[in-house]
């Protein structure tokens, strides 16, 4: 028996001194988000209302968010949640301490007591399997919650970028109203001069009731989104008319499509989630190797009748029928669905890349075309038609016509530089944070290069998280 005490002696030490590696989930964010100290867990503690100024721009916004959104902490807990089952697995089982007692009869037997002090000591093979397995756990717990800092983020980027087009559209669309407004009045008089005809009036009228309708709904929708981005931010019940200042930066060079898609395979928390789950379940399987020996004892056993004897126990379970082949299939068969998934979620990033580096690349070339040539061809020919109108030349109609152009080139050219500031978002959402794309993304004079062919990838399993050599067995 020595021999068994000194191999669960050995195991238990070496189970004990096995210290737990708890992940920087705060120093991994603030990599790939490039804000550094915004990730802090606060422990169910409520948040306090952040003090937002007259301004707001688009770091700040982004800050806050990262500081006060309550998914994030819900995905922090979780990673505690990972610790603490991390933690769990480092015990050793409690001893179990056994006492039979028989009282004297009438024949006058003595009364006899029975102890026995046991311990699951075999369990303990199984727990360098899952100890790591739980440890694997716990970092993808962090990478889930990475996931949702990346997610968030990208949101916040989005509701600023949607707040402020309707500013610039609730501008324009006012500016609108008031040109309308303007030529209605212009109307009125040259039609009481003889000069215009009562249509004309009433179309200029026409189209100041529809510059004031498109003006309401502008507003609604602009109060709806800035809502939502005080609810982001964490003032849901603060005021909301903050002036937001960031424009989107046209001229920037991008790195080829081949290098957005290496730095995702890289970095994309995504894919280390799946491949420490992989790797997790290779160490249940190294576990389970043991699961037919569990619940088998070794301890002392002493009888009291009516001396004292003592001397060892041993509870040792047979595999005869069990021996561990349905769990061992079970892990084998989860372990071939992990790696299916790594290899979808890898598909799928690539997808997410290449789709995103395009948007962003056809979104800078369409706000250069319309910014450089369209809209300023569109506002010579209204001023065309407006110096026409004036000199009796051209009918209202066509004045009408021109500024109705004109309007809907306008509008359209915010659309594109809110869908710029977006696409730029995904795209940084894509490589793995704004922290990576940084160095893939950087102003300069000379415009956006086209998308190049992706060429010859690698298999999943050689990129990114993937490429770990060790995903349990």
């Amino acid at each position: 028996m020595r021999g068994w005490q000194g191999a669960a002696a050995a195991l238990m030490i070496a189970t004990a001194g096995c210290s737990m590696h708890r992940p920087d989930v705060a120093g991994d964010a603030a990599r790939l988000t490039g804000v550094s100290g915004a990730i802090v867990f606060r422990g169910g503690l409520a948040a306090a209302v952040p003090a937002v100024g007259d301004t707001l721009t688009m770091e700040q916004a982004v800050r806050l968010c990262l500081e006060q959104d309550p998914r994030i902490q819900g995905a922090l807990a979780r990673v505690r949640i990972a610790e603490a089952d991390a933690g769990q697995a480092r015990l050793l089982p409690n001893p179990i301490l056994s006492v039979d007692m028989r009282f004297p009869t009438e024949a006058g037997t003595g009364q006899t007591v029975e102890a026995t002090l046991a311990a699951d000591v075999l369990s303990l093979l199984q727990k360098p399997g899952q100890i790591a397995a739980a440890d694997k756990r716990l970092r993808g717990a962090a990478s889930d919650a990475l996931t949702v800092v990346l997610d968030v983020m990208q949101e916040a980027q989005s509701s600023f970028a949607a707040a402020r087009a309707f500013d610039v559209e609730l501008t324009a669309a006012k500016d609108r109203t008031a040109l309308t407004q303007r030529m209605a009045d212009i109307g009125d008089k040259r039609r009481e001069l003889g000069d215009a005809s009562r249509l004309d009036t009433l179309l200029l009228r026409a189209q100041v009731a529809v510059a004031l309708s498109d003006e309401r709904d502008l507003g609604v929708q602009r109060h709806a989104e800035r809502l939502h981005l005080g609810r982001l931010i964490g003032s849901a019940r603060g005021p909301v008319e903050w002036k937001l200042e960031g424009a989107a930066t046209v001229d920037e060079t991008v790195a080829p499509e081949e290098e957005w898609v290496a730095a995702a395979l890289r970095n994309r928390p995504e894919l280390q989630s799946k491949t420490w789950e992989m790797a997790a379940l290779g160490d249940d399987l190294t576990a389970a190797t043991f699961s037919p020996l569990v619940g088998g004892d070794l301890g002392a056993h002493a009888e009291h009748d009516p001396t004292w004897r003592a001397g060892p126990a041993v509870s040792v379970p047979l595999p005869v029928f069990d021996w561990g082949q349905g769990s061992r299939s079970k892990i084998k068969a989860q372990r071939m669905a992990a790696r299916a998934d790594l290899e979808e979620t890898a598909a799928e990033v690539i997808q997410n890349v290449r789709t995103a580096y395009a948007a962003y690349i056809a979104a800078g070339a369409a706000l250069r075309e319309i910014s450089e040539r369209v809209l300023p061809a569109q506002r010579e020919v209204m001023a065309e038609a407006q110096r026409s109108y004036d000199a009796g030349d051209a009918e209202l109609v066509f004045l009408l016509q021109a500024q109705a152009d004109f309007r809907t080139v306008a509008v359209k050219e915010i659309d594109l530089r809110e869908k710029l500031i977006v696409a730029r978002g995904q795209l940084m959402r894509a490589a793995g944070g704004a922290g990576v794309g940084a160095a893939l993304l950087q102003a300069t004079t000379q415009p956006a290069t086209a998308p190049q062919p992706a060429g010859a990838m690698q298999p999943a399993s050689d990129r990114g998280p993937a490429t770990q050599k060790n995903e349990g067995g």
